[in-house]
């Protein structure tokens, strides 16, 4: 849901987001944006 679009939520203004995910599960971030 907010994992696949990582580079759209980014784009659409929900920094806060994506900064939480980068920060605390940079881990997570990195499968789901290869994935896609």
């Amino acid at each position: 849901m907010m994992g696949t679009p990582n580079p759209l939520v980014k784009t659409k203004g929900a920094g806060t987001t994506f900064w939480l995910y980068t920060g605390s599960g940079d881990v997570f971030k990195n499968p789901l944006a290869d994935d896609d």
